[in-house]
């Protein structure tokens, strides 16, 4: 099976021809291929770029939003990612998916409990203390016994005068 591409460029020849390795489902094996030295140099550009947009493509994160600004938000979150993802592998002997490097992701930034400063432990504090003051609360409505016969009104209150 041979497919054939069109390439459009001004820095680059067909020839030489050059090899390519390829592997050939029906021998089960890699066999050497013709290939053009524009196509040749075009992956030598590439550097991986297409390995980068792939690992995105695979796992991209499908939120849609109004302003102009939101797809490349995303973009550089899955970037980002991706980067992660490359340098973990790199940096440690045990391989990850993507899939499941995404994952550890997530369960570890939902961990994350971060420091908190003085005013949030008191706002905290503040939150616990009420939360254990309210542990009998009833959602129900209330009685017609346990609302006030009459308003009352606040010291210094003064009627409005009838015409």
């Amino acid at each position: 099976m041979t497919s054939s591409q069109k390439v459009a460029g001004n820095n680059g020849t067909t020839q030489p021809l050059g090899k390519a390795k390829r592997y050939n489902r029906k021998e089960r094996k890699s066999v050497l291929v013709p290939q053009p030295k524009v196509i040749f140099d075009y992956n030598q550009q590439m550097e991986g770029v297409d390995l980068h947009d792939n690992g995105i493509a695979n796992y991209r994160i499908r939120v849609r939003g109004k302003k102009w600004w939101w797809p490349l938000l995303i973009n550089l979150i899955d970037s980002v990612i991706v980067n992660a993802w490359k340098i973990h592998g790199l940096a440690n002997k045990e391989k990850m998916t993507q899939l499941q490097f995404r994952s550890y992701l997530a369960m570890t930034l939902m961990k994350f409990e971060g420091t908190e400063t003085q005013e949030e432990k008191q706002i905290c504090d503040i939150e616990e203390t009420v939360n254990q003051e309210s542990t009998h609360l009833d959602y129900g409505r209330p009685s017609k016994d346990s609302l006030p016969n009459e308003r009352a009104k606040p010291e210094g209150y003064k009627a409005p005068r009838e015409k």
